[in-house]
C-alpha cells in the first residue's frame, strides 16, 4: 500500500460532465469500480454530482459526501432569463430550493435496495 497512513477521505471528481450511466466513464461505473479497492475505512467525497444521481449514490456505503454547483448554475441561468441580477439572495434562495430537492432524493426510502460491500 503506497500510503504513509491510509486516507480517511478521498476526493473524486469533478464528475459533473460525465454521463451518469456510461458503462466505462460514468459516475456509477467509476463508483462500482472502486468497490474492494479503497483502503480500509476510507470513504469518498464526490465533486460535482448531479441531483438526479443522489437517489443511487446514497446506496454506496463508501460515499461520505457529495457537492454540486447545480444550484448556482441554475440561479445564474434563471436570473439571466428573468432579466434580473444574480444577487447573493437570489442564489441563496435557489440553493435552498435545490438542497430541499436533493435532501429528498438522498433520504433513505422504504424501497431502497442498499448495496452489500464485499471484502477482497
Amino acid at each position: 500500500m503506497p500510503w504513509i497512513a491510509p486516507p480517511v477521505l478521498i476526493g473524486l471528481g469533478s464528475v459533473c460532465r460525465r454521463r451518469l450511466t456510461d458503462p466505462k466513464h460514468g459516475l456509477f461505473a467509476i463508483l462500482e469500480g472502486l468497490e474492494g479497492y479503497l483502503p480500509a475505512r476510507a470513504r469518498v467525497h464526490c465533486f460535482g454530482v448531479k441531483g438526479q444521481a443522489l437517489s443511487r449514490v446514497k446506496m454506496y456505503p463508501w460515499v461520505a459526501s457529495v457537492d454540486s454547483m447545480a444550484a448556482d448554475y441554475s440561479a445564474r441561468v434563471k436570473a439571466r432569463q428573468a432579466g434580473i441580477s444574480s444577487t447573493i439572495a437570489h442564489r441563496a434562495a435557489e440553493m435552498n430550493r435545490w438542497m430541499a430537492a436533493a435532501s429528498r432524493r438522498a433520504a433513505p426510502a422504504t424501497s431502497d435496495q442498499f448495496r452489500l460491500g464485499f471484502n477482497h
